[in-house]
């Protein structure tokens, strides 16, 4: 048997007291780090060092930078053969780079404007960007669209071109939506289109070649073959690239509990403990790593529990590669307790991921009890729907507000009023006629099982009697609730009422 709630008249409510915390907001944050990279032997290293900094200006406005500067030197493959040749098999390399980024952010109402420009200089290697981004914030915050725009102007120096700097400008448009679903999931969709002109090639890709002289060296008239290596620097523009396309699998689960992760062949992929009549669902993305589009996608079930496992929202395909994504669901609706398992198998053309196989478990316990189901509905955080825990601090249970009607996500411990039909408050008393009565409204019991009402009285506050005079019972109307009146003993100089509240399995 479950814990006795009483409810007591007069009712004597706590005092309340709030308190605030403040945080001081920094309107000036700086930081540094240094990185260093070292291959063996020496051949390569590289050192960084950044200068970070962000200084808020007023409420709406911000401005952010980084400086940077890191230095590589050390050797790298010329694409000499290493042999004994005027060509070296390695040269050597010794560069710094700088480079330096700055940002003014501005609000203006749902719309963060952020204009970015940014400078990098090397010996060989010129860059000035600009770009303007904007963050359109909907929905309580709860929605962001982003718009931007990116434009790179380099110069690269290339050897063997009379050291004449060649131009490269790069152009993107960006677009995206981030979507919060609850506070464990957020969804984000983004798209990037770009645009390079001007020189693309890579300025050092080389390789070596042997050419053959035939000439007398000696006099005796025959030419001999004097073989000698060379160097060609090789310049390739827009180069065809062919590859084999095949498309690639990979599944990623996304569930309340958890961040999206990916997930293998066999993983078991658990949906939590669910109520039986109840049901809880989880998504999954099917992603396309691959080159080739993804298709003949079937999703199929089996298993001993095969029927408590419903797909509910198939995937859709083709799904393009590489990057293409695409979802489905699968709903957990138990109807007995107790474990459960089945297997859930997804068709593709990937050459070795076909089934993709996944085990899903859950776990089915007992029906609601109709309390559990009213703090459910009335969204009572998690933790704080106890029969009597109080998480509005006004000295009223979460069960006696269950049983008289009452708000359970405000403070509420009003009265019910006595003789003018109210449908909702705590027990009320008066005495009439020299006797002690007590009005409340309860729930039916053919609507409501596993909750009692009992209405007691007592000449002091140590024993308590059942009432046994008759009571007189009115129906609320159509709802579920009725009202209920009942008088004390006759000819008691001093009476105390209340009404017993007991949860029941």
């Amino acid at each position: 048997m479950k814990p006795t709630h009483l409810f007591y008249v007069p009712l004597l409510l706590p005092a309340l007291r709030s308190s605030e915390a403040r945080a001081e907001v920094e309107s000036q944050r700086y930081d540094t780090s240094y990185q260093a990279y070292q291959e063996e032997a020496d051949r390569i290293r590289v050192t960084s060092y950044y200068l970070r900094g962000a200084i808020d200006i007023n409420a709406d406005t911000s401005f952010r930078f980084q400086y940077l500067r890191d230095a590589i030197s050390g050797s790298s493959p010329t694409g000499a053969l290493p042999v004994q040749t005027e060509l070296p098999f390695l040269a050597e390399i010794d560069d710094i780079r700088t480079g330096f980024l700055a940002a003014l952010a501005h609000q203006f109402g749902d719309h963060r404007l952020e204009l970015e420009a940014s400078l990098s200089d090397e010996s060989d290697y010129h860059s000035t960007g600009l770009s303007l981004n904007d963050a359109w914030e909907l929905n309580r915050k709860n929605t962001t669209l982003s718009f931007g725009i990116n434009c790179l102007l380099d110069l690269v120096d290339v050897p063997n071109l009379r050291n004449q700097p060649q131009d490269k400008t790069s152009l993107d448009f960006f677009t995206g939506s981030s979507q919060i679903i609850d506070k464990n999931t957020v969804v984000t969709a983004n798209l990037t289109l770009g645009t390079n002109s001007g020189y693309l090639n890579d300025p050092y890709k080389g390789l070596q070649r042997t050419e053959h002289d035939f000439y007398d060296e000696d006099g005796d008239g025959i030419d001999e073959d004097h073989a000698y290596l060379s160097s060609l620097i090789l310049l390739f523009q827009r180069s065809p690239i062919v590859q084999l396309l095949f498309p690639e699998v990979k599944v990623l689960g996304t569930a309340a509990a958890a961040d999206a992760v990916k997930l293998t062949i066999a993983t078991v992929v658990g949906l939590g403990a669910v109520n039986v009549g109840s049901n809880a669902s989880l998504s999954f993305t099917i992603k396309n790593t691959g080159t080739a589009n993804l298709t003949g996608l079937t999703l199929t079930k089996d298993g001993t529990n095969a029927a408590d496992f419903t797909v509910t929202a198939n995937a859709v395909a083709p799904v393009s590669g590489p990057g293409g994504t695409t979802t489905f669901t699968v709903q957990f609706a138990p109807s007995a307790t107790g474990a459960k398992t089945a297997a859930l198998h997804l068709a593709n053309n990937d050459s070795d991921e076909s089934p993709f196989d996944l085990t899903l478990t859950g776990t089915a316990i007992a029906p609601l009890v109709p309390f559990e189901v009213w703090m459910t509905a009335n969204g009572v955080p998690p933790g704080q729907t106890g029969p009597q825990q109080m998480p509005q601090h006004d000295g009223v249970p979460n069960l006696l507000k269950f049983a008289f009607n009452l708000d359970p996500t405000k403070p509420d411990c009003r009265l019910l009023s006595m003789d003018a039909g109210g449908t909702a408050g705590l027990p009320c008393a008066a005495c009439v006629g020299g006797v002690l009565r007590l009005e409340f409204i309860r729930r039916k019991a053919s609507t409501h099982p596993g909750i009692t009402y009992t209405p007691q009285c007592g000449s002091d506050l140590t024993g308590w009697t059942v009432f046994t005079a008759t009571e007189t019972v009115t129906p609320i109307g159509t709802t579920d609730w009725e009202r209920v009146v009942v008088n004390g003993p006759v000819g008691e100089t001093r009476c105390f009422g209340r009404v017993q509240v007991l949860q029941v399995p």
